[in-house]
C-alpha cells in the first residue's frame, strides 16, 4: 500500500499508479475482445482459431501500451503471411488434419483491419493518465494516515467504476450491446462498496423529510422513522429497520427481474399464450439460474447489513422537527452501512428507471426502441456507484457527448444507430471530476421532491411530444 504522507515521493507514486492503470486497461482490452458479440482475434492473449491465418506473436506483445507497437509490426493478417500461415492453420484444423481455411484479417472492410492496434494502445495510455490524474487530485494535501486511507478508498472505488465504464463503452461502440458480464458484477460491487464504506455515497442532500424539502437528512433510518410516523405506524426500531430492509430488497428484486428474459407479447398472442412463452424462456435461459443465485445471496446480504446495523437504536435522541420545517435544515450524522447501501440501491433504481422510462416513451412515440436495455443497465450501475444525483447528472450530460459523436459519425458512417452507453459513462466521469461543484449547486433542487416530480413529468411529456413530432415528420417525408 502506498504511503501518501511522507516517505514515498509523489513522482514515484504517480509512476506506480500509471503502470497499474496500463495493466487494468490491458485487462479491459482483453475483456472487450473476450465478451464482445463478434470475435475479433486481436488481443495478444487470445488463442488464434484454426481457420485464422496469423503470425505468431511474441511475449513482448503482451506488454501494455508498447506491446501493441510490437503487434502492429507483425501486420496481423498481412497478405504475404497468409500462405505460410495457412499451413499452420491446417495443422490446427482438427485431430484428423482437417481442411481449415486460412482467414486473411486484412480482408475485413475498414481501416480497423490495418490499424487494429491503434485503439487499444490509445485506450491503455489514456486510461492510465486518467487514473494517475484522479490519484493526484484525491491525495493532494493529505496530512494524516486516516485522510490517506480515505483518499485511497475513494480512488479505489473510482478506479473500479472507470474500469467497468471502459469495458461497457468499448463493447457498446463495437457491437451496440452492453454485456451482462459487466453490468451484473458492477451492480453487486457498487452496492457492496457502499455498505462497507458508507462515506462513498455521502452527498449534501439525500432523503427529504417533508414534501417541500425544507428539512433533509443523509440517514435513511431517520427518513424511514419520519415516513412511518406520517403513515400512522409505530416508529419503533424494528419497524424502521423493516422499512429500510424492505425498500432495499424491493429495489434489488426489481433489478434482478429487469435482467431476466422478460418479453411478454400479450397484445400479439394473448395473455395465456404469452405467459406460457414467458415461463418457457425463463426456464431455458442460461442466465436465469445465475440471476436467481445472485438475487438470493443479495437478499441475504441486505438482511445481514440492515439487521446488524445498530445506528437505528440511536434515533430517539434526534428530533426531525427540532430545527423547524420553515427553514432549510439538514440532519446529519455518521452514515451507517445501511445508509450507504440504501443510497447506492436508490441510485441504481433511479438510474435504471430513467432510461427505462425513455424506452417506454420512445416506443410509444416512435414505434421503435429509442434506447437499448443495455443503457438501462449501464445507468443503473452508474447510480450504484455515484448515487442517484450522479445518475441524474450523467443522464443530462450524456446528450452533449452524443451530439458531438453523431455529428462526427455522419462523415464516416451512415448507419442510424448510435451507442448511448458510452455517453452515459462519459457523463458519470464528468460528474465525478466535478462532484463537489455539482452537488453544491444542485443541492436545493435535489432536496425538493415536488420540484423533482414536476421536472420528471414535464421532461418526459416534452420528450414524448418531440419524438411524436419526429415520427410525423418522417412519415410526411416518406410520402413526398
Amino acid at each position: 500500500m502506498l504511503n501518501l504522507t511522507m516517505e514515498t515521493p509523489v513522482a514515484a507514486q504517480a509512476v506506480v499508479v500509471f503502470l497499474f492503470g496500463t495493466i487494468l486497461a490491458a485487462a479491459a482490452n482483453y475483456f472487450v475482445d473476450r465478451f464482445g458479440w463478434t470475435p475479433r482475434y486481436r488481443s495478444p492473449w487470445r488463442r488464434i482459431p484454426g481457420n485464422v491465418a496469423a503470425p505468431k506473436r511474441r511475449w513482448t506483445a503482451r506488454i501494455p501500451v508498447v506491446g501493441w507497437l510490437e503487434t502492429a509490426r507483425l501486420r496481423f493478417g498481412k497478405t504475404e503471411n497468409v500462405a505460410e500461415n495457412a499451413k499452420t492453420s491446417r495443422k490446427r484444423g482438427g485431430k484428423s488434419g482437417g481442411d481449415a481455411t486460412a482467414f486473411d484479417f486484412s480482408a475485413l472492410p475498414g481501416w480497423e483491419s490495418r490499424f487494429f492496434w491503434l485503439r487499444p494502445l490509445i485506450v491503455e495510455a489514456v486510461f492510465a493518465v486518467l487514473l494517475t490524474w484522479r490519484f493526484c487530485v484525491l491525495t493532494d494535501g493529505v496530512a494524516s494516515d486516516a485522510e490517506a486511507g480515505r483518499a485511497l478508498v475513494f480512488w479505489g472505488a473510482e478506479t473500479i467504476f472507470y474500469w467497468l465504464a471502459l469495458c461497457m463503452t468499448l463493447v457498446d461502440f463495437d457491437d451496440y450491446i452492453i454485456p451482462d458480464a459487466a453490468v451484473i458484477p458492477g451492480a453487486v460491487v457498487g452496492l457492496t462498496l457502499a455498505a462497507i464504506f458508507p462515506f462513498l455515497t455521502v452527498a449534501p442532500v439525500a432523503w427529504p423529510l417533508d414534501l417541500t424539502g425544507a428539512a433533509t437528512t443523509n440517514d435513511v433510518f431517520l427518513f424511514a422513522a419520519v415516513l412511518s410516523e406520517r403513515c400512522g405506524w409505530d416508529a419503533s426500531p424494528g419497524v424502521v429497520r423493516g422499512l429500510v430492509g424492505a425498500g432495499i430488497a424491493a429495489i434489488w428484486t426489481f433489478w434482478a427481474f429487469a435482467l431476466l428474459e422478460r418479453r411478454f407479447p400479450a397484445r400479439r398472442l394473448g395473455v395465456r399464450k404469452a405467459a406460457a412463452i414467458f415461463c418457457r424462456r425463463l426456464r431455458r435461459s442460461t442466465l436465469t439460474p445465475i440471476i436467481a443465485v445472485i438475487w438470493t445471496l443479495g437478499l441475504i446480504g441486505i438482511a445481514v447489513v440492515v439487521g446488524s446495523d445498530g445506528s437505528v437504536e440511536t434515533l430517539g435522541s434526534i428530533s426531525p422537527t427540532g430545527g423547524g420545517l420553515g427553514t432549510r435544515t439538514t440532519f446529519d450524522r455518521a452514515l451507517s452501512p445501511s445508509g450507504g447501501l440504501a443510497n447506492a440501491a436508490f441510485g441504481l433504481f433511479v438510474g435504471a428507471t430513467i432510461i427505462w422510462a425513455v424506452r417506454i416513451i420512445g416506443r410509444s412515440a416512435l414505434g421503435v426502441e429509442a434506447m437499448g436495455f443495455g443503457d438501462v443497465a449501464a445507468l443503473g450501475v452508474i447510480g450504484a456507484f455515484v448515487g442517484w444525483q450522479g445518475a441524474v447528472v450523467a443522464f443530462f450530460v450524456a446528450p452533449f457527448f452524443g451530439l458531438v459523436f453523431g455529428f462526427l459519425k455522419r462523415f464516416s458512417d451512415k448507419t442510424p444507430e448510435i451507442p448511448y452507453g458510452p455517453f452515459l459513462c462519459g457523463g458519470a466521469v464528468v460528474y465525478l471530476a466535478r462532484r463537489e461543484q455539482f452537488d453544491a449547486y444542485l443541492a436545493p433542487f435535489f432536496s425538493d421532491p415536488l420540484f423533482l416530480a414536476g421536472l420528471a413529468v414535464v421532461g418526459f411529456a416534452l420528450l414524448w411530444a418531440l419524438l411524436a413530432a419526429l415520427r410525423v415528420a418522417k412519415s410526411w417525408a416518406r410520402r413526398d
